[in-house]
């Protein structure tokens, strides 16, 4: 069938079947949306959005008319209940985030989870835009072998244990970062990956894409010159050589040695000073090892 450009305008599919449609949205340019993503917008009963005000945007910039539903993690349960009645009696809804694929680090997660759970509604994948593929196709990296982890805990020395953990993965790691946040994470990774091959990259088919890749020294001096550092940023680590197993073995006895610590009821200034005599460190300084003890402390 040959595309009719000329009445697109106000396509629609006539016999949507019923069901929960997750469909992806452009990460940056507007007009990267793929036209079934347009047509099923059109034809559903509802859009489940994260924010109001971005999603009429695009919604205005096609001429989508909707009955829209806002939805978050931080909304209190008798609100989700509200909008879970609707998505169960209503025939046809679709999910979209404030910007590329529903559920990757992304709150839409829970509604899908809460329709498999039901196991009454058909699910129907509308692909499209994704930051840390368009990301990927950017970095030089061979692209047959990656991990993504999306966000990062906010805390140091959370942060720094679950990059300890991914050493001996060998592949490419993925993380999204904030611009607040960028250097701190730059300087854990330096730190536990050594002077790494990375590639980060911002505002991916925005005004001011940009794109950084080398050695990660380098990368952070870059950086550390800038005025000041804006937007959301997608950092891949060259890991595809690995780490030695060494650094995991040591992570395991200096964890524990915590928790066995913790369990004898010694204090965080004895745990920490049994750790550094006992070289179990495993790189960490001293107040990055007093948070992670109190961490393990507090659970």
């Amino acid at each position: 069938m040959i595309f009719d450009y000329q009445n697109f305008s106000n396509a629609t599919i006539e016999n949507l079947n019923a069901g929960l449609y997750i469909i992806s949205t452009p990460i940056g340019n507007i007009e990267d949306i793929t036209i079934r993503a347009i047509k099923i917008l059109r034809s559903v009963d509802y859009i489940v959005c994260e924010h109001h005000e971005i999603t009429k945007k695009l919604l205005r910039h096609y001429d989508i008319k909707a009955n829209i539903l806002h939805y978050n993690d931080d909304m209190p349960a008798r609100h989700l209940n509200k909008i879970y009645d609707i998505i169960d009696r209503s025939k046809k809804i679709a999910l979209v985030s404030d910007a590329g694929t529903p559920s990757i680090s992304d709150p839409g997660y829970c509604i899908i989870k809460y329709l498999v759970e039901q196991d009454k509604t058909e699910l129907f994948s509308v692909p499209g835009s994704t930051s840390f593929v368009a990301a990927l196709t950017l970095s030089g990296f061979p692209c047959n072998n990656f991990y993504f982890y999306g966000f990062l805990p906010r805390t140091e020395a959370k942060s720094s244990q679950i990059l300890y953990k991914l050493l001996n993965i060998q592949s490419l790691l993925i993380f999204f970062e904030s611009p607040h946040r960028l250097l701190n994470t730059l300087h854990s990774i330096y730190k536990i990956f050594g002077n790494i091959s990375i590639s980060i990259s911002k505002e991916i088919t925005k005004l001011f894409e940009e794109t950084f890749r080398g050695e990660i020294s380098l990368i952070i001096e870059k950086l550390e010159q800038k005025d000041s550092i804006k937007g959301e940023y997608i950092i891949i680590v060259n890991n595809l050589n690995g780490r030695s197993d060494a650094n995991e073995e040591n992570q395991n006895s200096m964890n524990q040695m915590i928790e066995n610590g913790i369990s004898n009821n010694r204090t965080t200034k004895d745990i920490l000073q049994e750790l550094v005599e006992k070289k179990l460190t495993n790189d960490m300084n001293r107040k990055d090892l007093y948070k992670l003890i109190l961490e393990k402390s507090e659970k």
